[in-house]
């Protein structure tokens, strides 16, 4: 049982004495917060428990919350045959008719008893089951002053993971995937007190995740990612640090193995685009592992010089999420000179992912909040801008580049708070950034991601405001409209060509489509209170050449 640990008054909680007579495991559930993780099985959830559980303030059971259990008072997945893909039976784990709480409170409350911190006065009562996805709605309603903390994983180190150690095929693992995923992202949407993220963003950013937390419940102010914790993973059993095992896992999948996946994820890519992962083409290259080749214009490889222009071109572009970044960065992909990423297994292959150096969006709140961080800016002030932070940099970014080409590209959405940095860091670099409607990026990014109209507005506002002022520091920069590249792409391709001293055509095989503001010009016009916003906004709006009423 957890050893006795002493709380400090930041990490009490307010609550209430039971009555004479009666014993904690009868006293009102109100008195704790309840805290459920809600994370599917093979998805680091109980390396989230373990970190978790050195928490001053919690109380946890002694294992899942639904092993205490049995079938006559709840849903129990090896009982119904399901296992580790229980999603198959969802209809059940989401029936309340299925479930007795009151003995369920009961056995729960009893075992957190015999965890000692209970006794402080002040806890959180901790529990996990994979099966919470299903039923963390009715969590919710049972258990007053109820949180949950949402991880979900990549979809291949997922499926991989449970056909490996259960031996289900591979088509029923990944709809298993599906389903609890899809389910996860009404859970973001409907559920009162939630925070989530990634197994990614833990594994890469455990400071950020740590802060996250702390954020969303003060008393887990002491949460700490950084001692090892023994957990059983494909290295073995053993104490480990945090990491990431998605890549190992990932290349046990032979390209009939990944087909099988893609399969089924190609007619879920609403659920692959919420949390930004991508489909694995089944002829990968291992490109992510090799090491790289320090190209020529590179004095020394030992050296931390930062690369010089004798050879490469490195060509940034930015531009808020759901701008046109990613088209435009498959059509410089697409030429002859040029170097992108691809195939790295990280969203929309951006490099803010793909790099150590410094955070990437998430850290400040992610898609349309990134902005609203003062953090999250970076300029050649910066402490990161050191020649071994710049070599770092270029030796992580290789890695997934043809460093036998002459431009080398790479595109992330921060880019566009961050272009001076990126200067100071490779120096004469080009940026190419592009903007887009406010009317369309923020009803497009609604539709992915919990936030006001409101809120998206004035995050466009801010986050080109600092670009506008960032642009006069730079050298080589260019920036055009979503809406030019969607009427004359070649026209608008051949402005870069010259931007960028090559020559660029429009590759047969990628369209660019025209009129795809429209909808969200629609969906504008039948808003209750844009009267409000066009009153807000319009001038700011205007001062960027766009206008919430003259907008066709």
């Amino acid at each position: 049982m957890n050893a006795h640990r002493t709380t400090t008054p930041q990490t009490m909680l307010i609550t209430q004495v039971p009555h004479a007579g009666q014993t904690k495991a009868e006293a009102p559930a109100a008195e704790y917060k309840h805290l459920f993780i809600t994370v599917m099985n093979n998805s680091g959830s109980n390396v989230l428990k373990k970190y978790l559980d050195k928490c001053t303030c919690i109380a946890t059971l002694d294992s899942e919350g639904h092993q205490l259990l049995d079938g006559s008072i709840a849903p129990i997945p090896w009982e119904l045959g399901a296992g580790r893909i229980f999603s198959e039976k969802a209809s059940l784990f989401e029936d309340t008719g299925c479930y007795n709480w009151q003995e369920i409170k009961r056995i729960w409350m009893t075992e957190w008893e015999k965890d000692s911190r209970f006794s402080q006065g002040g806890v959180i009562l901790l529990e996990k089951s994979p099966p919470n996805i299903f039923r963390a709605g009715l969590l919710e309603k049972e258990f007053p002053r109820s949180h949950f903390i949402i991880m979900v994983r990549n979809p291949y180190a997922v499926t991989e993971g449970i056909s490996r150690r259960k031996r289900y095929s591979l088509a029923r693992c990944i709809q298993h995937w599906v389903r609890c995923t899809r389910k996860q992202i009404e859970n973001i949407n409907t559920l009162q007190n939630v925070v989530w993220f990634t197994y990614e963003d833990l594994c890469s950013n455990p400071e950020s995740i740590q802060k996250k937390i702390a954020g969303f419940l003060p008393e887990l102010h002491d949460l700490q990612f950084a001692d090892n914790i023994a957990v059983h993973s494909l290295d073995g059993n053993g104490a480990k640090p945090l990491q990431n095992f998605n890549d190992k896992q990932i290349r046990n999948l032979s390209p009939a193995a990944i087909e099988i996946i893609n399969s089924c994820l190609k007619d879920n890519l609403d659920i692959m685009e919420f949390f930004g992962y991508q489909m694995i083409p089944p002829g990968r290259s291992e490109r992510a592992t090799d090491v790289p080749t320090i190209p020529q214009g590179i004095t020394n490889p030992s050296s931390t010089s930062a690369p010089e222009q004798k050879k490469h071109s490195f060509v940034f572009i930015s531009g808020l999420h759901k701008s046109g970044t990613s088209i435009l960065f498959r059509v410089l992909r697409n030429q002859y000179l040029f170097s992108g990423f691809s195939d790295t297994g990280m969203p929309q292959d951006e490099g803010q992912f793909l790099q150590s150096v410094y955070q990437p969006a998430r850290a400040f709140g992610g898609v349309g909040r990134f902005g609203f961080n003062q953090a999250a800016r970076l300029d050649e002030r910066s402490p990161l801008v050191t020649p071994a932070n710049r070599q770092r940099l270029f030796t992580e970014w290789s890695r997934h580049w043809n460093v036998n080409k002459q431009y080398l590209l790479e595109k992330s959405p921060p880019n566009l708070i961050r272009t001076r940095f990126l200067q100071a860091m490779f120096p004469e670099s080009f940026f190419i950034t592009i903007m887009r409607h406010p009317i369309a990026v923020s009803f497009a990014t609604m539709k992915w991601y919990n936030t006001t109209l409101d809120s998206l507005f004035a995050h466009w506002l801010v986050c080109h405001s600092i670009f506008i002022k960032d642009q006069e520091a730079l050298g080589n920069v260019k920036t055009l409209r979503y809406e030019s590249f969607a009427c004359e792409p070649d026209k608008t391709l051949q402005g870069i060509a010259t931007f960028l001293k090559t020559d660029l055509r429009l590759p047969d095989d990628i369209q660019v489509k025209n009129s795809v503001n429209e909808s969200y010009f629609e969906m504008w016009e039948a808003l209750s209170v844009k009267t409000r916003l066009i009153h807000k906004y319009e001038d700011l709006f205007n001062n960027f050449g766009y206008s919430l009423i003259e907008y066709r």
